[in-house]
């Protein structure tokens, strides 16, 4: 925590789209091309939400993030969730697919996760290789990530906030929430942005 603050002092916080300082994650311009998330539900959850819907500077940032390898923009985007996590509560990211992860040398939602400041799990959720989701449709998604994610017996009878980066069309979340509740969990999931119709 003082790190971070002496951080702040010598490097003063930049808006992550277009690099004005002092303010974070966006300043007022890019703020302004950012969206709330409209209420939306998956059933394996308690309740779910995003922060932004995708598209404008929210979009723009997690390309930088994602394809572009900034994992600043990630720490910065992250720091924007610990609000809407409750002290008691213990986040769970969604890992990454490993190939994509072993790739991009991070998985965001962990990234997003850190940031965050609250308490987060890891080795309670895992996920096997398998193809990537990105410009698939929902049907081929729910396939596709069907069976790829496991559980410790350590889950049961707890509760449990799932973190994502991005939630599309809802196919591996639904899939995480499955795999939790047959291990005896809640769940309810918590996301940066959402993929709106």
């Amino acid at each position: 925590m003082i790190l971070r603050s002496l951080s702040r002092l010598l490097v003063p916080p930049l808006c992550v789209t277009c690099g004005a300082e002092g303010c974070e994650p966006f300043c007022a311009v890019c703020a302004r091309a950012t969206l709330p998330a409209a209420d939306f539900s998956l059933a394996g959850f308690d309740d779910a939400r995003a922060l932004f819907a995708f598209g404008g500077s929210i979009e723009l940032a997690l390309h930088l993030f994602k394809d572009g390898g900034r994992e600043d923009v990630g720490r910065a985007l992250g720091r924007c969730l610990g609000p809407w996590i409750g002290k008691d509560e213990v986040l769970l990211p969604v890992p990454g697919e490993p190939n994509r992860t072993r790739k991009r040398g991070f998985n965001p939602p962990s990234v997003l996760a850190r940031a965050s400041g609250a308490r987060v799990e890891w080795g309670l959720l895992s996920r096997r290789a398998g193809p990537p989701q990105r410009g698939l449709g929902r049907h081929q998604r729910l396939t596709n990530v069907a069976g790829v994610f496991e559980s410790r017996p350590e889950i049961h009878g707890r509760s449990f906030v799932v973190l994502d980066d991005v939630v599309t069309t809802g196919a591996t979340v639904d899939e995480v929430a499955r795999v939790l509740r047959a291990g005896g969990a809640r769940c309810r999931l918590l996301a940066l942005a959402h993929v709106e119709d």
